[in-house]
């Protein structure tokens, strides 16, 4: 079995990471929105898009910290982290959204009414997961007209 540190590597802003979600109430997939030490502080959960303090599932306590150590956080916007992800990609790998068309994760989408997003996973060969500046979207792929 992995451990988490394989599955989603050292923890970053932006990045994902597993944390035990106090509305779901189970560990789930999470984006992290700020850290403290090296450490995520604050998450974001991909299933209910709840924002709340990390923590994993022996330990629901949050992060700890010192009245008086102040320690700088680090925030990021989901638009911010679009248009970093964006200035990755180059433009000529974008594709225009079809319904019939199937996706890898990675690729660069061209929606009608979402603008450019870029295909974060595959959920099943009908769905996958497109990161628009506006959000994260699910959207149908692979189906036959």
């Amino acid at each position: 079995m992995q451990s988490k540190t394989q599955l989603y590597g050292p923890p970053r802003v932006g990045g994902d990471t597993l944390s035990f979600c106090t509305k779901c109430r189970m560990e789930l997939a999470h984006v992290v929105v700020s850290m403290v030490d090296a450490r995520p502080s604050k998450v974001q959960c991909k299933t209910c898009r709840g924002t709340h303090r990390y923590k994993t599932s022996g330990n629901s306590s949050p992060v700890k910290r010192s009245a008086s150590a102040s320690v700088p956080k680090t925030v990021i916007r989901a638009s911010e982290l679009w248009e970093q992800k964006m200035a990755k990609k180059a433009a000529e790998d974008m594709v225009t959204y079809q319904i019939s068309q199937s996706f890898s994760a990675g690729q660069v989408v061209k929606h009608p009414s979402f603008g450019l997003g870029i295909v974060e996973e595959v959920r099943s060969p009908t769905k996958v997961l497109v990161f628009f500046r506006d959000g994260e979207k699910i959207l149908a792929h692979g189906l036959s007209k």
